[in-house]
């Protein structure tokens, strides 16, 4: 048996996603890799009657699952970005290093296409941040702040 597929729409490019799982329930899986170059800033959208069963079967109990659907139009919450942002993180002032104080506060600037910011301190895990970012409880001595560049679909 073949493997049932949905067709969706990335962008302008129709793309078939092909079944994952869903066996036994009443939620069909179905996926898809996105490929570099690939972007929907509108979301995904799937097409109508789109699911084929190539051989494959989509049963309710016994009997042979209707197939038939409407279209979705574009759904916002599946956007798709491939391109990374171009732009830079700059830290452009902070306190002396090393440092006495258990608080430090950085200043930096987002480059052109720079919606958001990640910061991080000392590799610890990223957080969205704002400058100036400021950092608590942190030891007296030496630290090494960064900061990253998001762009509006939240690519880094």
């Amino acid at each position: 048996t073949g493997t049932p597929q949905i067709a969706l729409v990335i962008g302008s490019t129709n793309v078939l996603a092909s079944y994952a799982g869903g066996t036994g329930t009443n939620v069909l899986t179905f996926t898809y890799t996105i490929q570099n170059g690939q972007t929907d800033l509108d979301g995904l959208s799937v097409l109508a009657n789109g699911l084929a069963l190539n051989g494959g079967t989509i049963q309710v109990g016994t009997t042979a699952a209707n197939l038939g659907h409407s279209a979705v139009s574009n759904n916002a919450n599946f956007k798709v970005d491939t391109t990374p942002p171009t732009g830079t993180a700059v830290i452009t002032s902070g306190p002396t290093s090393p440092t006495a104080s258990s608080v430090a506060t950085f200043n930096f600037t987002l480059g052109s296409d720079g919606a958001a910011a990640q910061c991080s301190l000392d590799g610890a895990t990223w957080a969205t941040c704002a400058s100036p970012a400021t950092f608590s409880g942190i030891a007296p001595g030496t630290h090494t702040p960064r900061v990253r560049i998001l762009d509006a679909a939240g690519m880094l």
